[in-house]
Formats: C-alpha cells, structure tokens, sequence
C-alpha cells in the first residue's frame, strides 16, 4: 500500500523527531583523559596510594612502581582493571560517573582489599 505524500511526510517527521529526541549513546571516550587515582585500604597495614591513571578510547593504562596494568571502562563507565606487581595481583571493580569514578579493590596474596575513589585531572 502507497500512502499518500502527505501521510507520508509526517510519517517521516515522525521518525525525524523520535531519532531527534533519543539518549546520545555513551561513549568509552566520555571517560578519556588522566585520572587522579585515591587507593585505600581497609586494613592500616596495607599499603594506600594515589596514581595518575589514563584512559584512552576506553583503555585504562599505568605504568609505575614495575607494575603492568590491563583494563578498560565501558560506555555504561563499568571499571575492570587488574594491576600485576611480581607475585602481586590487584584487581579493581567500579563504575565511572562523569569526571568521577569509585569502587573496590582487592590484592592477591597479601589479602588486602578496600575502596578507591578517582577524579579527571586532566
């Protein structure tokens, strides 16, 4: 069945406007840029940090202290990074809001654990 020009037109307005009016899609890069990284932990004898973390395309890398990081964050801003250390594992969850992000952390096997909380620096 043709629909007649006019209904056609507003049907394609129609469609013009809903497209129009949608949710942006996130981005991994929404995320971009160098993270200014607070690591604590729940217990005093475990060791507490702050490092300069990038993310690039939704990449997360650091490179310090002879540690090698792999991870990424999601569009949605879902956190995953493990940091490796010589027998030393650190694994990091969280979730990213803007310029700011937080989550928990736990290392093998020294058995330590507790929060990190990261802002944009640049």
């Amino acid at each position: 069945m043709v629909l007649p020009f006019s209904r056609r037109w507003s049907t394609f307005a129609v469609l013009v406007l809903e497209a129009a009016a949608s949710p942006v899609t996130a981005s991994a890069k929404d995320f971009d840029g160098i993270w200014s990284v607070s690591i604590v932990a729940d217990d005093a004898t475990c060791p507490a940090q702050t490092i300069p973390v990038q993310v690039a395309d939704g990449a997360i890398s650091f490179s310090g202290f002879g540690a090698t990081a792999t991870g990424a964050v999601s569009a949605d801003g879902a956190i995953r990074l493990k940091i490796s250390l010589s027998e030393h594992v650190v694994r990091i969850n969280g979730k990213a809001h803007g310029r700011v992000a937080s989550g928990r952390w736990r290392m093998a096997p020294a058995g330590c654990e507790g929060h990190w909380s990261a802002q944009i620096i640049e």
